[in-house]
């Protein structure tokens, strides 16, 4: 499987400061990774309610 290119993702950002660096849903401490995490152990989209973009 080929890897995402992060940075060309608008919905995302990764800042030295915030969280490591590590890439996080874009003005929220949310790592993208809890998110695929979630999903993969059968978390669904709709429980994302308080993130609102997260769709």
């Amino acid at each position: 499987m080929a890897s995402l290119d992060w940075r060309q993702c608008s919905d995302v950002e990764s800042i030295p400061g915030k969280r490591s660096g590590a890439w996080v849903l874009r003005n929220t401490r949310t790592p993208v990774s809890v998110v695929f995490d979630n999903l993969e152990v059968g978390v669904h989209r709709g429980d994302y309610g308080m993130v609102p973009f997260v769709a």
